[in-house]
């Protein structure tokens, strides 16, 4: 599969799709294929935990790829951005990791049924966490003092669904080209401690609205978290070089 720009659906079709409060992450696709490269990828949750007892890393980063694609693809991506990404971190003694969540692949132009935009259940967001992150997070916590979750598009607005449903099993979060809705459960049900948040964005990206991430933003700030807000004056919705370096030093930063 070769790296790929999102179909213009046109904003409002794609941002209920991204920013649904329904982000469906199916739980039985761990271990996944493995794609470990020189032990810093990890593809599976006992992976990692080998890792950390026979290697430095001392955090992990969690990697929650976009509605668009596979895990696999993902972490494509990531390299095809950035080839330096993962040495950074590496550097700084943080894992990655690849978790499968939801499936987009054969047919690309077909929703799975929990993105639906007719029918959204109210659980999914909730089964999600129970599913697969809750025990996925409990089992890196035996083997890692760090926990850092990234989320591209539909993986970043799961990513910030952490801020009420699992403050004390992460320690950071990165959500790229992705944005709270106004109704969103989060601002009501936002749980302590308050994770570090870093939001990333494009100005020129065509499915999320610029002014939104800083609505966002401004929101996130008015609630007492420590959130910190990157903009890029380049750069569309696809994962850039630029930003990537970004959150790799920050992350480095709070692994130090």
């Amino acid at each position: 599969m070769t790296v790929a720009t999102l179909q213009p659906l046109g904003f409002h079709v794609f941002a209920l799709a991204v920013l649904s409060q329904s982000v469906l992450l199916k739980a039985a696709t761990l271990p996944l294929k493995s794609q470990q490269r020189g032990g810093l990828r990890l593809n599976s949750s006992s992976e990692a935990a080998e890792h950390r007892r026979t290697g430095t890393a001392t955090a992990v980063l969690v990697m929650l790829h976009p509605m668009d694609c596979s895990s696999a693809e993902f972490q494509r991506r990531v390299d095809k951005a950035d080839g330096n990404f993962a040495s950074v971190l590496s550097d700084a003694g943080i894992d990655i990791l690849y978790p499968e969540g939801h499936n987009w692949s054969d047919p690309p132009t077909r929703l799975p049924v929990h993105y639906s935009l007719e029918h959204e259940p109210t659980s999914s967001i909730e089964a999600s966490f129970t599913n697969l992150l809750k025990p996925l997070l409990t089992e890196l916590r035996r083997s890692y003092q760090k926990i850092f979750v990234v989320g591209h598009s539909m993986g970043g607005n799961m990513a910030l669904q952490l801020l009420r449903l699992a403050p004390n099993e992460v320690d950071a979060i990165v959500s790229i080209h992705s944005f709270l809705l106004e109704d969103s459960k989060v601002w009501e049900e936002l749980q302590k401690p308050l994770l570090p948040v870093l939001l990333v964005r494009a100005q020129n990206d065509g499915y999320i609205p610029y002014e939104e991430v800083q609505t966002c933003y401004e929101r996130m700030k008015s609630k007492g978290i420590d959130v910190s807000l990157k903009s890029f004056s380049t750069g569309d919705h696809p994962l850039q070089g630029p930003e990537l370096k970004h959150i790799a030093e920050w992350l480095a930063h709070l692994a130090s």
